[in-house]
């Protein structure tokens, strides 16, 4: 945001060891689709606002039939439940510390568990406190009794062609329940896609707003109608490049570039013809000849700074190469136990399709 003091105060700026920032902030987050990398619905708040409570402004865009991916910072219990309301299917990363009891393991590798209520959890070790003073038995472990998830739990080894290998842990929590219908493996394959969101939000702030570039608003009112063009432009020009990819035999839209079809559209502002259905099929020939290579390998590209004041390394004084050839092996971490008196006492059916869960239309 513009540096003003209106601007200050409504949204606030972000602190550092000087003080605070040179700038006020917005803090945005936004609904993308991963495919197309269109915005289905986006909001904004202060600076301080978390990316949890402005995600729950986000759910009445959610309905049956979509599948909702979410990095580790989104997941609490309370958005998770929340979101289950909506209809869609979730497919989330948590973090490594959730705790989650395994209830019974699946053929894929998987299992079944139960999320913990924190309330509960707060509940039971004041029960455990006061029970420790008063010099008595501890209380029995409080059964989880939240909703049944799945949980997946892998590890992506990364190989690449100077030899270097590193290895990832991701766990995953989904409500897609049966492993015939999403198998462990589709699950982390499809979990990767929502890379494309980081793609689309690298096209907004840096593509098409420029890097180093502040909204020029003074006014918090004015700066938040600009915010809102910026997303009507992208959301412009990722519909030319959807319209692009239909037009194509076997076209996906992240082979047309943002850039290309960002400079048609300038472009077009001062030569756009009388007809413009003509103009418009001009801009879909021209950006169809300008595709992105088709990579057929995986290729890693490390993080790297320009300046080096960060601690991600300097580009400028590394000799490694920017980016390369990379080969991905995943493996599944599998429970060695299972929890059978779980499902005895009732707690989880046999099949892990359970009735009282949500599904999609």
């Amino acid at each position: 945001m513009a540096d003003s003091s209106a601007n200050a105060t409504a949204f606030g700026r972000p602190s550092c060891k000087k003080g605070a920032a040179g700038n006020p902030q917005s803090r945005l987050v936004v609904l993308i689709a991963c495919g197309s990398r269109r915005i289905i619905s986006a909001v904004f708040g202060t600076y301080r606002t978390g990316e949890r409570a402005l995600a729950e402004r986000l759910l009445t865009a959610l309905h049956g039939g979509m599948l909702l991916l979410a990095d580790r910072g989104f997941f609490s219990y309370r958005l998770w439940c929340a979101t289950r309301t909506t209809g869609a299917h979730l497919l989330w990363r948590v973090q490594a510390d959730l705790h989650l009891p395994v209830q019974q393991v699946l053929p894929d590798g998987s299992f079944l568990s139960r999320l913990t209520d924190p309330a509960d959890s707060t509940r039971q070790a004041k029960k455990r406190a006061r029970r420790r003073q008063a010099g008595k038995a501890q209380p029995a472990p409080l059964a989880p009794r939240g909703p049944v998830v799945r949980v997946v739990e892998a590890a992506i080894t990364v190989r690449t062609d100077d030899g270097a290998t590193r290895t990832g842990h991701y766990r995953l929590v989904t409500t897609l329940l049966d492993p015939q219908t999403a198998p462990a493996a589709e699950l982390a394959a499809t979990y990767a896609k929502r890379w494309a969101s980081e793609t689309g939000f690298r096209e907004i702030k840096t593509y098409l707003r420029g890097t180093g570039r502040a909204l020029r608003a003074a006014d918090p009112e004015v700066a938040r109608q600009e915010l809102w063009a910026y997303l009507i432009v992208y959301q412009v020009i990722r519909h030319i490049i959807c319209l692009t990819a239909l037009r194509g035999e076997n076209l996906e839209p992240a082979r047309i570039s943002f850039t290309a079809a960002r400079d048609a559209v300038q472009d077009s502002i001062a030569t756009t013809s009388r007809h413009a259905d003509t103009h418009a099929e001009q801009i879909y020939r021209d950006l169809s000849q300008r595709l992105i290579t088709k990579h057929v390998t995986c290729r890693t590209c490390p993080r790297m700074a320009k300046r080096p004041l960060f601690h991600f390394p300097s580009r400028q004084a590394s000799t490694a190469l920017a980016s390369q050839n990379a080969t991905y092996q995943l493996s599944f971490a599998i429970p060695n136990t299972t929890d059978a008196e779980a499902q005895q006492r009732g707690e989880l059916p046999a099949h892990p399709s359970l009735e009282d869960e949500p599904r999609a239309a």
